[in-house]
């Protein structure tokens, strides 16, 4: 797990020296965008996951890490998507698509409807307190700017389509892995992982035998969670220099990890 704390360490400060080496605000083809924040979101949050896997391995603490490994390989797809072609458009379609989910479950809290209701209740706001709240959500402008942005961004049919749909066949996430030939890794990983997420492995957790009931934690075996984690963070760290035309960073990443690998397998 060495080489992955230093992976994670490189990838902590890959927005930072991004951000000062590449964007330029007096120079508008420099300027931070939408596109922009919808790739260092996803690099951001990949990133932020990895550190509570570390944070979970390094306690033997192992339910939750099938789960985060999970959903670090949907950041990893996505941006492999991204920065395969037409970057821009995109990431501005994942950008949009996010917004389109915030108006679509504020639409769900304000219905008038027993779940709105519950809803409304849970979070102890009435619908005109969430206008209040949330009063772009009332404006008609703003919404129709980012159904329009969604759907121009890639030519989308609808609002309802997927935002990495860009063949017009790519209808759900396998479909997706299958486009980039990441398919293997999807039922090898993501499908294992999902016994976790979908709380299939609840009856691992239980021995009930003649009135006497056994609770196990989860033990681990973590160097596939390992492994995986780090070569996904290898590789966006890589894409993610070489898109914000950063050669040098690239070269350095490479060495160092090149440097620390062969220290670690000498050790």
């Amino acid at each position: 797990m060495k080489l992955l704390k230093i992976i994670y360490s490189e990838a902590d400060l890959v927005t930072q020296t991004i951000l000062e080496n590449h964007f330029d605000m007096n120079n508008s083809e420099r300027e931070f965008d939408v596109h922009d924040a919808a790739i260092v979101g996803l690099f951001e949050d990949m990133v932020g996951k990895t550190n509570s896997l570390l944070v979970l391995l390094n306690n033997q603490s192992f339910n939750g890490a099938d789960s985060l490994t999970r959903m670090i390989m949907e950041n990893f797809i996505f941006l492999k998507l991204i920065f395969q072609r037409d970057s821009n458009n995109r990431a501005r379609s994942y950008f949009y698509s996010l917004k389109l989910r915030q108006i679509k479950f504020f639409n769900t809290m304000i219905e008038q409807s027993l779940v709105g209701s519950e809803i409304r209740k849970y979070l102890s706001l009435s619908i005109d307190n969430l206008y209040k709240k949330f009063p772009k959500f009332a404006d008609n402008a703003y919404l129709e700017d980012i159904e329009t942005g969604f759907i121009d961004s890639l030519n989308h049919k609808d609002k309802n389509q997927k935002w990495y749909n860009v063949t017009g066949k790519i209808n759900n996430f396998r479909a997706l892995c299958k486009y980039l030939g990441y398919e293997k890794e999807y039922i090898l990983l993501y499908q294992t992982f999902s016994s976790e997420v979908h709380a299939l492995e609840a009856t691992n957790y239980f021995k009930f035998d003649h009135g006497i009931v056994e609770v196990y934690r989860k033990g681990g075996e973590i160097n596939t969670h390992v492994m995986v984690i780090s070569n996904f963070l290898i590789e966006i760290i890589r894409e993610m220099y070489s898109y914000y035309e950063l050669k040098n960073e690239v070269s350095k990443f490479n060495n160092k990890i090149a440097i620390n690998y062969k220290l670690i397998r000498g050790t």
